[in-house]
């Protein structure tokens, strides 16, 4: 008998459905797979995406639903872990417009468009974000610390965490228009990049110079500032709690819904992470607040 690619999350697949969403996502990114990093490398982002999509999915969301955002997931995971080159590649092709040969990244990004469309979804949003997202990464290596403002970072990681594209999937998904808030989705997208930026903070610093201090909001706090990492956790931590107050307090409506769940499903997901993608992070995560999907009256996720 075959080995299971994913004996080792099947453990931590938590009911039926989540275990469905990563067995799909597994066969989908197989099916498009044109590198020579393996199925345990497929396996492994096809659980990471469903775990984050579970837990960031809206209480009602339909299951076709849910694969088209973790299919956005497995892209990213493609893009952010994946071939620089491959990436390079597609940030310029879509800049210039050009046909897209960027490789298994190519290859996934139309996938992921061409199985929007195939729902009868409108794309531009989403393609508009992933080629925001693609530069981003491209340029963020190239960054000086010294010369870099913070509305600088603000606005690349923005870019760089990806969540305005898996945002913007979810409402063409749901036929929301583009809204007149959009202050508040920058909101949410910049309380998902500081919780991101408090979880993976051991990893990056044991990364070293493989990761740039401008690619993390506490490593950028500190070297601006003088100030020492405890002191910039306590900075990021306090702005992440000051937004999820003003989303708690948000007028409700669709859109909040989405908001809610994405900026509550992303720390949470963090937190079930916190001993494998995400070592060290318990002490730092637990200073951020959750609670956001119960303050909209949602019933319970899967």
């Amino acid at each position: 008998m075959a080995e299971d690619p994913l004996a080792p999350y099947r453990a931590q697949l938590t009911d039926p459905r989540h275990e469905t969403l990563t067995e799909q996502l597994l066969a989908w990114s197989l099916r498009h797979c044109t590198c020579h990093r393996g199925v345990s490398w497929h396996a492994s982002g096809a659980f990471w995406a469903a775990s984050f999509e579970r837990h960031c999915a809206p209480a009602d969301t339909a299951a076709w639903e849910s694969l088209l955002g973790a299919k956005y997931i497995v892209f990213f995971w493609c893009q952010d872990d994946g071939s620089r080159s491959e990436l390079v590649a597609l940030a310029d092709q879509l800049r210039s417009r050009r046909p897209i040969r960027a490789g298994e990244l190519g290859i996934f990004y139309e996938a992921l468009l061409s199985d929007m469309r195939a729902h009868g979804l409108e794309t531009a949003r989403v393609e508009a974000g992933i080629a925001d997202t693609c530069a981003a990464e491209v340029a963020e290596p190239h960054q000086d610390v010294r010369t870099m403002t913070p509305e600088q970072f603000h606005t690349q990681r923005l870019a760089t965490i990806a969540t305005t594209p898996y945002i913007d999937c979810r409402r063409a998904a749901r036929g929301l228009p583009a809204p007149h808030e959009e202050h508040r989705v920058e909101q949410a997208v910049e309380a998902t990049y500081i919780a991101n930026d408090l979880a993976s903070l051991d990893k990056e610093i044991a990364a070293g110079a493989t990761e740039p201090v401008t690619s993390n909001l506490v490593r950028f706090h500190a070297a601006r500032t003088g100030q020492d990492l405890s002191t910039a956790i306590t900075h990021a931590a306090n702005r992440y709690n000051h937004l999820v107050t003003a989303l708690r307090n948000a007028p409700p409506g669709p859109l909040t819904t989405i908001l809610a769940s994405i900026v509550d499903g992303s720390l949470q997901c963090q937190i079930d992470l916190s001993t494998t993608r995400y070592p060290g992070s318990t002490h730092r995560l637990s200073l951020l607040q959750l609670g956001l999907v119960r303050s909209t009256k949602s019933v319970a996720r899967w």
